[in-house]
């Protein structure tokens, strides 16, 4: 399929209006008040760059995660990784397709598979989602402590060739000052809701969203905040910001950069995509989907290590056996050779667990989830307990860290431990930081 032809070039008034906020903005860097990493020898390895104008975060040894219009537009480019000085090429794209996407800002995930990776690559550390549960939690009214986030990109140098050094930032700007404001701390949909309810109207000065993508979501689909805030996350300030002169931090040259949270110790964890100025998607919602996508791609390994660190277990037998009630694991069934996802459901008078059911099905210790990723809301929402079966949207719609910056009843041979172990959609309207993006 000429996926081309699905393209529309129009600019709708939200485009515009997200347009307007960055046009000033000197499009040969990244971020407004980013701190760039020259020596590219100290650059995490997992940064990588599409052209001079798109960001990738490595996930996988074989898997670069980026949005899907940056890997449309860049197909034919090799990925640039600083840490290597060096160019990787032999890549295919694969696009999210779900009900999500809209106008090139929600549901703006897509996946570099490659054919070769790095030896010495290291994976963004990403949250699993109960950490994600725990520690994104709202900061205080007037955004000054709390969560904290810090945005990777990249800024070209002279030399135009689609090499890039390692950008970061973690405050809001002032351009017009020429200094930082504010810290980039979290704030939930229902939480702005809460304090600013006159940034969900139209016509308001300093809206959390543009016209079109209220429309999508509060009107077309029906959404409440809670599910919202399922998919996005903000950088977008208090209400008084703009005319304070206080922007987001990004830039023409940001898309697909990576949205960290940074820990205590301050090693950061890739929690979102940039895929605006103030709008960005939050992973944890796509994570089955990217699971999919790595599995089905014939990376079996790397897809269980993936979704290992998604769930925040180990293998079975890990920990002596001890383990939490609730939590997810996987098992690469050796019987049927499929990958199962199981919750444990209890312990032994020992305070261990025992072996996984081999035919699909629940034992004393286990209930069988399916061969989908669950999503966070079947992993640790409030219902998660009574979740079984198969999965939900984002699972059904595919076929470390860098600082700064028993006993039981059951029958032993039906319960042995484990051992061992391009579908390319339509593309929406082009978001408003591509329109800078050559054709």
């Amino acid at each position: 399929m000429n996926i081309k032809r699905s393209i529309s070039h129009r600019l709708t008034a939200g485009s515009l209006l997200a347009l307007a906020s960055i046009v000033s903005v000197p499009q040969a860097l990244a971020f407004y008040n980013g701190t760039t990493i020259t020596n590219d020898e100290k650059a995490p390895s997992w940064s990588a760059f599409l052209g001079n104008d798109c960001s990738a975060i490595q996930l996988t040894p074989h898997v670069a995660i980026s949005t899907d219009q940056c890997l449309y537009s860049y197909a034919s480019y090799a990925l640039y990784y600083p840490k290597e000085s060096a160019f990787l090429s032999g890549w295919s794209p694969q696009f999210y397709t779900g009900p999500e996407r809209y106008n090139g800002v929600l549901g703006e995930v897509g996946l570099a598979i490659m054919d070769t990776s790095f030896p010495a690559y290291v994976p963004a550390d990403i949250l699993s989602y109960k950490e994600e549960r725990r520690l994104l939690v709202n900061g205080n009214d007037d955004l000054t402590a709390g969560a904290m986030f810090l945005l990777a990109s990249g800024t070209p140098p002279d030399s135009n060739d689609g090499r890039r050094h390692v950008t970061t930032t973690q405050w809001y700007a002032n351009p017009s000052a020429g200094q930082n404001a504010r810290p980039l701390i979290y704030r939930s949909v229902s939480r702005y809701h809460q304090l600013e309810p006159e940034r969900f109207q139209f016509g308001d000065e300093n809206p959390l969203f543009t016209p079109d993508v209220l429309d999508n979501l509060y009107v077309q689909r029906n959404l409440n905040d809670a599910q919202v805030n399922a998919e996005v996350l903000l950088s977008a300030g208090i209400e008084s910001d703009r005319r304070n002169g206080i922007v987001s931090p990004v830039t023409g040259q940001d898309l697909g950069g990576g949205v960290f949270y940074k820990r205590e110790n301050g090693a950061l964890a890739l929690v979102g995509l940039i895929a605006s100025p103030t709008l960005h998607t939050r992973l944890s919602h796509y994570w089955p989907w990217v699971y999919g996508r790595i599995l089905s791609s014939g990376l079996k390994a790397e897809a269980i290590a993936f979704s290992q660190r998604v769930l925040g277990t180990g293998d079975w037998g890990s920990n002596d056996r001890h383990g939490q009630v609730g939590d997810i694991y996987v098992y690469d069934n050796p019987y049927n050779h499929e990958v199962e996802f199981f919750r444990l459901t209890r312990l032994g008078s020992d305070q261990r667990y025992w072996y996984f059911p081999t035919d699909k099905r629940d034992n004393y210790f286990w209930t069988y989830l399916g061969t989908s990723l669950p999503t966070i809301e079947e992993a640790v929402g409030p219902d998660a307990q009574t979740t079984s079966g198969q999965h939900s949207v984002a699972a059904s719609a595919s076929a470390g860290a860098f600082p700064e910056l028993g006993k039981s009843g059951l029958q032993p041979e039906l319960n042995r431990p484990a051992t061992g172990a391009n579908s390319i959609g339509a593309i929406a309207a082009p978001n408003p930081l591509l329109q800078l993006l050559p054709r």
